[in-house]
């Protein structure tokens, strides 16, 4: 079949076949069937995104008073699960400038799903940090930033703030979670 044809019913194909373009369904919330031979949901790829965005740090949701080497993300979204990775490293910090409270990383590319079966894993490096004690986390919940906190020796979490954050702290992290987008 060539050019812009269309074809109905069910298609057989057998052996080897190769595609001269992508293949673009005529309606939204179609994909393709893996590893069935029966169309089951669970196993219907409908959703694969790629993409970059810009992960910033904010104090109590301000991101005023910093300035930055590298601000760089890149996710890739399979149906509901997001996985991103990124840099984010100060060159500056304006004390005056900066507001206060929690310590996140804003930005993220999708919203993180507010269902409390939802959990969201972070593998971080913290450069230049300070803590009280050394276990560091990210936590998502329901929204495009991770807040950075630790868990300290007694066992409590708490959230890192301005004091933490140096003028050239950075954090390496990859960050897997689920969305409803």
């Amino acid at each position: 079949v060539t050019g812009n044809t269309t074809v109905g019913g069910t298609l057989g194909v057998t052996g080897v076949s190769t595609l001269a373009d992508n293949i673009v369904f005529g309606a939204s919330g179609k994909g393709i069937h893996l590893g069935v031979t029966s169309a089951t949901a669970a196993n219907l790829l409908e959703d694969y995104e790629e993409g970059t965005f810009t992960p910033v740090f904010a104090f109590g949701g301000s991101t005023n008073g910093l300035t930055y080497g590298n601000k760089v993300g890149s996710y890739t979204k399979v149906g509901n699960r997001v996985h991103t990775s990124g840099i984010v490293q100060l060159t500056g910090k304006n004390n005056a400038a900066i507001g206060t409270g929690t310590v996140t990383i804003t930005g993220l590319p999708f919203t993180v799903t507010n269902n409390n079966n939802a959990y969201a894993a972070a593998g971080l490096r913290m450069q230049n940090i300070t803590f009280a004690d050394s276990p560091s986390l990210a936590t998502i919940i329901n929204s495009t930033t991770a807040d950075l906190r630790e868990i300290t020796n007694a066992g409590s979490v708490t959230t890192l703030n301005n004091g933490n954050i140096a003028a050239d702290s950075y954090v390496i992290f990859s960050l897997s979670y689920q969305t409803d987008a």
